[in-house]
């Protein structure tokens, strides 16, 4: 006899009656459950190729005119800021000492923060793409490796035919045990 909290909060029992049959898409408490014909292989391959898709649109992005409009002037930027952090190498070895900076100083400062803050305004949406295509790129290659690692244990057979053999087992044993 199994009891537990139904959805309205009193405790219900289920009783023999109620699981003489073996339902695989039901949990032990016979509620429906997530159906478990679909192959975690084939499942796997969805997921692998909806993260290809969404590989392909962010590289689409990335390649773009207007993106690689922004990122020659990433480039220009970049050189300037260069530039600028070499004159203003003086004024940070000043201010690390603890010494007084010259307005001069204080104008190199300012010219290389205003220039990163430029650059990387330019940068930004090109990174955060490239970030998420190092991401799911990351994640194809392990559902991959699981891919290969089922094939290698099962070979042909399909996982489906695997798991559905495994709940009718396990219902035998249930039903050979409470049947008694």
């Amino acid at each position: 006899m199994i009891q537990y909290i139904g959805q309205d909060g009193r405790v219900h029992v289920l009783g023999d009656s109620e699981l003489m049959h073996f339902n695989h898409n039901h949990d032990r408490l016979g509620r429906f459950a997530r159906s478990n014909a679909a192959s975690a292989r084939s499942e796997a391959y969805n997921r692998l190729s909806r993260r290809q898709e969404k590989i392909d649109k962010l590289n689409k992005k990335i390649s773009s005119d207007r993106n690689q409009r922004r990122m020659v002037k990433a480039s220009k930027y970049q050189a300037k800021l260069d530039r600028a952090k070499h004159k203003a190498s003086r004024a940070n070895r000043k201010r690390a000492r603890g010494k007084r900076l010259s307005d001069r100083d204080l104008r190199r400062l300012d010219k290389v923060a205003k220039y990163e803050n430029a650059l990387a305004g330019k940068t930004r949406k090109n990174d955060k793409w490239q970030a998420k295509v190092d991401k799911l790129e990351y994640r194809n290659r392990k559902d991959a490796r699981r891919i290969e690692r089922l094939e290698n244990k099962y070979g042909a057979k399909t996982l489906d035919s695997i798991v559905m053999s495994r709940h009718k087992e396990l219902g035998k044993k249930y039903m050979s045990a409470h049947l008694k």
